[in-house]
């Protein structure tokens, strides 16, 4: 069906998102060689075997020791380092005169042999040194044998266990003394609190030369000359030649951001990206010009390829894991939930373009990532059940662990050779791809979308706002019951989205709930439009499009389904009250605005047949002949009214459509109004 042109000027819609996609390449392109360091690594693992070319050495480099055994000879370095004291002469003399005259002072007269062993005993300790106990502590703890003490004017070095601690040096003095009385004369002297340490811990100096020490240990430990073959096709990674790749990976990484480098690199991949973004604009543009216009949808299309880029380049750079790991086919499965299969392959399509620049084996992955991504979108056709997206994991390590083998048994010599690393590596990829279904739920809410899953849910009739529908307006709850069988039916007959028809009729009324008395399928009798004019009457029947849209903010249902609240009626007129109006007064020209639901026109095929199916259901009710003329006379009638009133002119359907439509709806109706048999009374 023809559309009508919106009179918004949709070229420079298009001017603006072609300037956006077109910056967004630019940042992809540039987070390229900025942040992957490591875009030229190969695909290999320590105990399996190299599956690329024979690598031969393409210039001389020096092997880099690994970083584990960099820090154990660093972690050598510092266990065995002897740290630097000073020796502070001047604390040792004021100690040892402090002591002289405790003994002095002492109530106890002290014997002079005494005496002068403990003076003795005091210099000897304080020659060799003495500590704090947090010195000491550190002291003991190290593996060195010795520390070293210097004054002004020289060092030496000492060895550990001869130096004492405060409280040692104390108890070395009472220990040497050994007669008993002599002991407690020497004890009420107090000594241990005249004992004060001569050793002080050098930091700076300590720090200073260990550094010195720990910058002179060389981070590589042999070289490898140009043109030296480093590993066969096929032959194991052990640790010596795993240690050699990553030496030359990271001379490569060194050689390529050198300021040449980088300028022609920007350039390439900006070019590259570029002409990727363009190819995946003109197919928006020519096939998919609704996704243009649709902000949201445009945006998850760019973050899913944003993303793609910034986890892959992270995993690369931080990560020694196999990168099949990464669940690529999670942005496909996502796409395909939220638009169609030809817009998700063609943007997963450009995303594993882009992403395949990180690697040298850009053929296996590009191949590996296509066909999976490829049986991801076409087994999603429809998420409703939490099994489905079980069933296609499966089905995608599956078809990973056959592509492999299969490319594997093309390379190697033998079954033997293969590394079955990889099939582990499928495992993890699948099971990260479980997490899809929680991540549904984060796209939802950032990018206001409703997945199948999401309708489902929220077609189940036990659901609040339903529930409350049901009780309050019985009548509305059946006819919204009754419409999304039709609108379902209607939707499976040309293509359509049939769980959002289904759905979206459901909740299209619920804003009937806030006055149920005021139309006619909630109403017992008397009718409360009799007592108010036309005008009113058409308010209180328009108003609970408004209203309804309230219900849907304050139970936070999703846009599509407020959409269909929305476009339900359209800007189509109450025409029972707006003719009756025009019927009592005749010649008088009556204004059509009060009469008007506030729209907008449908801009769905889900949203057209929902309108289609709600007229036609409330109309069937006033049949008195259920007859298949009647019922299709009804149908031709009001949907082709609405047809001629413009209704669909905004719209995604075309006119085969809309007669497909009309069918499903005269048979459905036929079967849901056929006549009983009656049955006989008992004689």
């Amino acid at each position: 069906m023809k559309l009508k042109k919106e009179h918004k000027p949709v070229e420079k819609k298009y001017i603006i998102r072609i300037c956006i996609l077109s910056v967004i390449s630019i940042c992809v392109s540039l987070s390229l060689p900025i942040i992957f360091e490591k875009s030229e690594n190969y695909t290999y693992t320590l105990g399996t075997p190299w599956a690329h070319e024979t690598l031969i050495a393409p210039m001389t480099f020096s092997i880099e020791k690994s970083q584990k055994n960099f820090e154990r000879e660093l972690d050598s370095i510092r266990n065995s380092f002897a740290p630097y004291y000073i020796r502070d002469t001047e604390k040792e003399q004021s100690a040892i005169q402090a002591i002289r005259q405790a003994m002095k002072s002492n109530l106890f007269s002290v014997p002079d042999s005494l005496y002068r062993e403990i003076v003795y005993s005091v210099t000897q300790l304080y020659k060799t040194g003495i500590c704090s106990e947090t010195d000491y502590e550190n002291i003991s703890g190290s593996k060195a044998d010795y520390i070293k003490v210097y004054n002004r004017t020289q060092a030496q070095q000492i060895d550990k266990k001869k130096i004492h601690s405060t409280k040692d040096a104390y108890v070395t003095i009472i220990s040497g003394i050994k007669s008993p009385i002599d002991k407690q004369i020497i004890q009420a002297c107090n000594l241990d609190k005249q004992l004060e340490p001569n050793l002080d811990y050098d930091m700076e100096r300590s720090e200073q030369e260990l550094t010195e020490l720990m910058d002179k240990v060389s981070r590589y430990k042999g070289q490898v000359v140009e043109g030296q073959k480093i590993i066969d096709y096929g032959s194991i990674v052990d640790e010596n030649t795993y240690q050699i790749i990553q030496s030359l990976e990271n001379k490569i990484g060194e050689m390529n951001y050198s300021k040449e480098y980088h300028r022609t690199t920007i350039i390439g991949e900006i070019l590259f990206c570029l002409v990727a973004f363009a190819v995946l604009g003109i197919f928006l543009c020519v096939y998919r010009p609704s996704v243009i216009k649709n902000n949201h949808k445009l945006l998850l299309i760019f973050a899913c390829i944003s993303f793609s880029q910034v986890i892959t380049g992270a995993f690369t750079i931080f990560s020694s894991q196999n990168i099949y790991i990464l669940p690529f086919t999670m942005s496909a499965i996502v796409l395909r939930i939220f638009m169609d299969s030809r817009t998700a392959f063609m943007t997963y399509l450009i995303q594993i373009m882009i992403t395949s620049l990180l690697f040298c084996s850009q053929a296996e992955f590009i191949i590996l990532q296509l066909v999976t991504g490829l049986l991801a979108i076409y087994s999603m056709h429809e998420l409703s059940q939490r099994s489905q997206l079980f069933k296609t994991t499966v089905l995608i390590l599956i078809t990973y662990s056959i592509l492999f083998f299969g490319t594997q048994l093309i390379h190697l010599e033998s079954i033997s050779s293969i590394n079955y690393k990889m099939f582990f590596a499928f495992c993890i990829n699948a099971a990260l791809l479980l997490f899809t279904y929680p991540l549904l739920f984060i796209v939802e809410k950032v990018f206001g979308f409703a997945s199948n899953v999401t309708l489902v849910e929220l077609s189940n009739i036990n659901h609040p706002l339903l529930r409350e529908l049901s009780e309050t307006a019985p009548g509305t709850f059946q006819h919204s019951m009754q419409v999304s069988v039709l609108a379902a039916e209607g939707a499976n007959a040309i293509g359509a989205n049939a769980q959002f028809a289904r759905t979206g009729a459901l909740y299209h009324d619920i804003g009937k709930m806030k006055s149920p008395v005021y139309f006619t399928e909630n109403q017992k009798g008397k009718n409360p439009h009799d007592m108010i004019n036309f005008e009113e009457s058409a308010k209180i029947i328009i108003s609970h499009v408004t209203q309804g849209l309230e219900l849907a903010d304050k139970y936070k249902l999703p846009q599509l389904i407020k959409d269909c609240i929305a476009q339900h009626h359209g800007k189509g007129l109450v025409k029972y009250f707006y003719l009756s109006s025009v019927n009592q007064n005749p010649g008088v020209e009556i204004n059509k605005e009060p009469f008007t639901y506030p729209g907008p026109a449908p801009r769905y095929k889900e949203t057209a047949i929902l309108m289609m199916a709600d007229a036609v259901e409330a109309a069937s009710r006033s049949l008195k002949d259920y007859s298949e003329e009647t019922i299709s006379e009804l149908v031709d009638r009001i949907i082709n009214g609405q047809v001629s009133d413009h209704m669909f002119d905004y719209a995604p359907i075309t006119l085969l459509e809309i007669t497909t439509v009309k069918e499903v709806f005269k048979e459905k109706l036929k079967s849901i109004n056929h006549t009983r048999i009656s049955y006989p009374n008992q004689r």
